[in-house]
């Protein structure tokens, strides 16, 4: 199988055949600003998340992510609180909604809720 390469796969979402990995982070501050991206949990069962900025509604990019059932894709969502933290694994998401292009904001709901000590961690305020 495919493995993980930090050099082709640094881009926060990567595609292992039907399988996607989307990875981010809450809070993208100390980012440049085009790169300042509005991700947060809505509750404990829903993940809204801005896609990179060259995904839109109209692309094949974000087409992938809005159509995953259709195709038979699962997207699995890590979450960092910030840059340089250890990224959680929430499962697997389904597509929601969507809002805007390049980027999209895109809302997720988590198959299993997060449980309360990976919930403190990601949300210490």
């Amino acid at each position: 199988g495919m493995q993980y390469d930090p050099q082709r796969h640094n881009s926060g979402i990567c595609w292992f055949g039907h399988h996607c990995m989307i990875m981010t982070k809450l809070d993208t501050k100390s980012a440049m600003s085009q790169f300042q991206y509005k991700n947060q949990f809505i509750s404990r069962s829903l993940f809204l998340w801005s896609s990179q900025n060259r995904q839109s509604r109209g692309n094949e990019a974000g087409l992938r992510i809005i159509e995953h059932k259709k195709h038979g894709y699962h997207i699995h969502l890590f979450v960092q609180p910030r840059s340089h933290m250890p990224a959680r694994y929430m499962g697997t998401v389904n597509f929601l909604s969507v809002k805007g292009d390049a980027p999209m904001l895109v809302e997720f709901m988590l198959h299993n809720a997060v449980p309360d000590e990976v919930w403190m961690d990601l949300n210490p305020d």
